[in-house]
């Protein structure tokens, strides 16, 4: 290959880098190109879009609109306005109904209020918060033992706001509640007992106080790395639905033939 072939190729790869480059920095300025690399912006996402008032949805909403407008930022661009992001139908019964402005003077901050007054006012799922939390908030084992702590946390503020329990975790009560059913996720049972003996008797004090809890929750839970590993080798033993069913014709057979082996 001829030099002049080679400044050619050489040529035409440095154009095919400034190419991908400049795609990749399409919404940035010159200074803001200065700063990250271009592999570590993100990329804005879509706007979310509300098709009705469920409370569940509102919150997805919301979480989604927040990232949507972050993103935007980080960019350097203007999010849509929230009215634009909201099914037709819906938007004319929101004007109509509900916020009752037109459509032309309705503005974010008369989304967001209406928003927050619908999930205030939605208590629907509260009086069944101790059996969705019984049955959702799990200890995740495969995780580290102090890094099972904050995942507890996750979830329960994740349950939280799908179901809008936040005045139930608010204030001491709140404080209670909070411990309590982190508790009831504990594994294995015998660190659940001994935290409960601690809370109830032993330091009281820690029963409306979430950080002093997590604090001898994170102190204690590797001491008993060694009663869960003794509970998950021996559960599969320990279960009944793991021996057999007495009744099933396949054992039925086989305890036939014994008896006609000792005839």
């Amino acid at each position: 290959m001829s030099a002049n072939d080679e400044q050619v190729k050489d040529q035409h790869q440095q154009d095919d880098r400034d190419s991908c480059s400049d795609e990749d920095d399409v919404a940035m300025t010159d200074v803001e190109k200065e700063e990250p690399p271009a592999s570590l912006i993100v990329t804005p996402g879509k706007a979310p879009r509300l098709l009705n008032l469920d409370p569940r949805h509102i919150i997805e909403f919301k979480d989604k609109y927040q990232f949507y407008v972050d993103a935007l930022a980080d960019a350097g661009k203007r999010p849509r306005a929230i009215k634009t992001m909201i099914d037709a139908s819906l938007l004319d019964v929101l004007s109509e109904n509900y916020i009752k402005k037109a459509k032309m003077e309705l503005t974010n901050e008369d989304f967001l209020s209406f928003f927050d007054k619908q999930l205030k006012a939605d208590t629907s799922t509260l009086s069944d918060m101790p059996g969705i939390i019984k049955k959702e908030l799990k200890m995740n084992l495969d995780l580290r033992p102090k890094a099972r702590v904050a995942d507890l946390l996750v979830q329960l503020t994740n349950l939280s706001k799908r179901h809008n329990w936040s005045e139930a975790f608010a204030g001491t009560e709140g404080a209670k509640n909070k411990i309590r059913f982190l508790i009831g996720a504990l594994q294995p049972p015998s660190l659940r007992t001994h935290m409960l003996g601690r809370v109830r008797f032993a330091k009281t004090t820690l029963q409306d106080d979430v950080d002093g809890f997590l604090h001898e929750l994170s102190d204690c839970i590797e001491g008993f790395e060694r009663d869960l590993l003794r509970e998950q080798t021996w559960r599969p033993f320990m279960r009944p639905s793991t021996f057999p069913n007495l009744a099933q014709p396949w054992v039925l057979m086989l305890r036939n033939v014994k008896l006609q082996a000792l005839v």
